[in-house]
């Protein structure tokens, strides 16, 4: 079987390596097109010079600046260094129109060549033609360059002036000012007041900065044509203007405008387009030219990379994940990291990936790499990009394929910790002792915040309400459940979504408790309906040898045997298998009853007329056992609905029941009991035997009173009179007193001949 292309290896390593170099290709070949944006694209070439040349220049700048400095310390007539003076002369020659295609000048205020490589007017049209502002140098402790205008930090900056290393601190700066211009005028006692203030005057030179302590010093915010500068109060301003014409006035502690003082000079540089120099600034400009040729393939070919890095990253999208040996969505060791510690390495990878790129591109590349190094570096950093990238984009997509991308989170192990403790912690805390907290909560709460804050007072006194109804309604849905299961409904669900806690597990405890209930129900009924059938085919089976049996024995009866002996036990024969039958048909009948398989016909009844009917049946049997009928029946008909086989077989047992186990010589009382809507009739009589079987007992199968089974019976005939009575909708119920046993079978009472027939109703325990 061919393995499927999704779940190849090899193929999906070498798309994830080609979406790489394709994505890193794009990268470069945008990043050049951005970079030389105008060189490339604009139609006015000549305004445009292209990123390596601006460097170019920048970095000559430096160089330009450096040697404008050097000329301000020899100007000056400070003795330079051997080393310094060597650099003026390499400088000097670096820059020179000789050795390089950058033109640049450095002009006065009134436009005059105070230094350059050219003394040609300014052109009117050249490559990348730019001027910036020139420092003088003794300017550069006292002058900072503002961004913005956070005033705060300015201020902090220029009271942590790093460079005026002979700056003096103090609150009393205005005063110590005024002793220094005071001895500078040859005051000697501005020397002495400065001496007890603890300062040496002979010590400050004019270049000390004064400053407040506390921060507020007068500070003066200059804006330039370049820019804005900050400037902090110092001697050498007390006496001559800054080169914008400004002047500290110590006895005002404010500065003062002099006008035509100002020193500002503007350094300007360009290229030559002729570009009679063999040099980087050429060599750029060349190669831009043969780029502008190509632009169209380069456009196409950033175009090509990019769609192709994304038809691979849609393939890899697809195919993560799949295993040729496994079904469904694999997990190696790299998905199953914690999502989230996974990106923030993945994201860190990509800032410094993109950090080298930005140092390397601006500070440091044009000074010692050419274009092709710069590009290689780049090519090198995109690709490392590229990479993370695409590997935190497939190992997010396998895992929201596996559904893991939230659960594989440090955060979501951290949510799930805490909820699982507060959980845990609410759970274990007693609902009394939460009840209290609350109100001792809410009585806090409104302690604090009602005449302070009434508005919180409100929401949360809203809230406790609302919580309390929420309590109620859901107290009131595990209260029905309750009532339900009781009432005998156990499939009862209680609803438990969105509980609270504390009710939710109780509610809980019901559903289980009602499933509980159901099952064991329905274990009985199939225990019953199993014990059920088996009596009936046991029965049915025993039924068939058992006839035979008796016909037998019926035979035997009819021959004439003359052994004595024989004849006694045909005697025994017939009685015994008789007793088996009625044992028989019992058990089938108790079988019926119990599963509601007769058939029921209910009737008007005459209750007290049958009843004297089955006495009189039994009355021969109860005279020879020695028992006296005392019967208290009514002379009027008592009519009760009751099907009669079934009614008949009712008393039939309990006149049997009496007829086997009650005391010789005593008496059988019989009586009826009518009633608004049902009568009873009742059968009492003492027992032969100690009674030490509770009423609920004996009405079950196979017990008798008379435990040493001595007498004969089934033990199923006051179960099965149950049974009868409770099918036609009457009640049977069993009372002992002593050895006095009485037996009570009450039914729906009847309208009398003539009348409507009323409807039944189960008469109450």
């Amino acid at each position: 079987m061919k393995m499927k292309l999704r779940e190849n290896p090899a193929v999906k390593a070498l798309a994830f390596t080609a979406a790489v170099a394709a994505f890193a290709a794009t990268a470069i070949l945008g990043w050049y097109q951005l970079a030389n944006y105008d060189a490339l694209w604009d139609p006015d070439y000549n305004e445009g010079d292209g990123y390596t040349i601006y460097y170019l220049e920048r970095r000559d700048e430096q160089d330009i600046v450096g040697l404008l400095n050097l000329y301000e310390l020899r100007d000056a007539g400070t003795d330079l260094s051997v080393y310094q003076e060597q650099e003026i002369v390499r400088l000097e020659d670096e820059l020179s129109a000789q050795s390089t295609n950058l033109r640049w000048q450095l002009l006065a205020p009134d436009k005059t060549v105070l230094h350059g490589n050219t003394q040609e007017s300014l052109p009117a049209r050249a490559l990348g033609l730019y001027w910036t502002y020139y420092e003088p140098l003794d300017l550069g402790a006292y002058a900072y360059p503002v961004e913005d205008d956070a005033w705060a930090r300015l201020v902090a900056s220029a009271v942590n002036v790093d460079d005026a290393t002979n700056a003096v601190y103090t609150d009393d700066w205005q005063r110590l000012l005024e002793l220094y211009l005071g001895f500078y005028e040859g005051d000697e006692v501005a020397a002495e007041e400065a001496r007890d203030m603890g300062y040496d005057l002979t010590q400050l030179d004019e270049d000390t900065v004064f400053l407040a302590a506390d921060g507020t010093s007068q500070l003066l915010l200059v804006e330039g044509e370049d820019g804005m500068y900050l400037y902090a109060p110092c001697l050498r301003w007390t006496m001559e203007p800054n080169e914008f014409g400004y002047q500290y006035d110590a006895g005002q502690g404010d500065w003062a405008r002099t006008e035509g003082t100002a020193q500002s000079q503007e350094l300007f540089l360009w290229l030559d387009g002729s570009f009679p120099v063999d040099d980087q600034y050429r060599e750029a400009f060349q190669s831009l030219n043969q780029w502008r040729g190509d632009r169209g393939l380069l456009l196409g070919g950033t175009i090509v990379c990019g769609v192709l890095g994304l038809l691979l990253t849609a393939y890899l999208c697809a195919a993560c994940g799949h295993r040729r040996d496994r079904e469904g969505i694999h997990l190696n060791w790299f998905h199953r990291l914690p999502g989230d510690l996974l990106l923030f390495l993945l994201f860190c990878g990509v800032a410094i990936a993109v950090s080298l790129a930005w140092e390397i591109t601006v500070y440091y590349a044009y000074t010692d790499l050419s274009m092709a190094g710069q590009l290689v570096l780049m090519g090198l950093l995109a690709a490392a990009c590229a990479a993370l990238c695409l590997g935190g984009l497939l190992t997010v997509v396998v895992r929201c394929k596996a559904h893991t991308l939230w659960r594989n989170t440090l955060i979501w192990r951290l949510c799930r910790w805490l909820w699982g403790l507060c959980r845990a912690a609410a759970e274990a805390f007693p609902l009394t002792w939460k009840v209290v907290i609350v109100g001792v909560g809410y009585l806090l709460f409104t302690i604090f915040t009602f005449n302070y804050y009434g508005g919180a007072w409100l929401l949360g006194t809203a809230a406790c309400v609302a919580l309390l109804c929420l309590w109620a309604f859901q107290w009131k849905k595990i209260r029905i459940g309750a009532q339900e299961i009781i009432g005998g409904n156990p499939e009862y669900h209680i609803d438990t979504s969105h509980m609270l806690p504390d009710l939710k597990r109780h509610a809980d405890e019901l559903n289980n408790l009602g499933q509980a209930i159901s099952a064991a129900v329905e274990d009985r009924m199939r225990s019953e309906h199993f014990k059920a059938e088996l009596i009936t085919n046991v029965s049915h089976d025993l039924k068939t040898p058992l006839t035979s049996i008796i016909n037998y024995v019926d035979l035997l009866k009819k021959e004439q045997i003359g052994n004595p002996k024989a004849a006694e036990y045909i005697e025994v024969l017939d009685r015994k298998s008789q007793r088996l039958k009625k044992l028989t048909e019992d058990l089938v009948e108790a079988s019926k009853a119990s599963t509601g398989n007769l058939t029921v016909t209910l009737e008007r009844l005459d209750l007290g007329q049958l009843l004297d009917q089955a006495v009189a049946e039994y009355l021969d049997r109860l005279e020879a056992k020695g028992l006296a009928v005392v019967s208290a029946l009514p002379e009027r008909p008592v009519w009760v609905m009751a099907d009669g086989r079934h009614l008949w077989r009712v008393m039939d047992n309990l006149l049997g029941n009496c007829a086997k186990y009650a005391l010789e010589g005593t008496r059988v009382y019989l009586g009826i009991q009518e009633y608004s809507d049902s009568a009873s009739f009742s059968i009492k009589n003492i027992s032969r035997d100690e009674l030490n079987v509770p009423p609920e007992r004996l009405m079950e199968r196979f017990v008798r009173g008379d435990e040493s089974r001595t007498a004969e019976g089934s033990g199923l005939g006051l179960s099965i009179a149950q049974s009868l009575t409770e099918l036609q909708h009457g009640r049977f119920e069993l009372s002992i007193d002593g050895d006095l046993f009485k037996a009570t079978v009450t039914l729906p009472k009847a309208a009398a001949p003539g009348g409507p027939v009323p409807g039944f109703v189960p008469a109450e325990g």
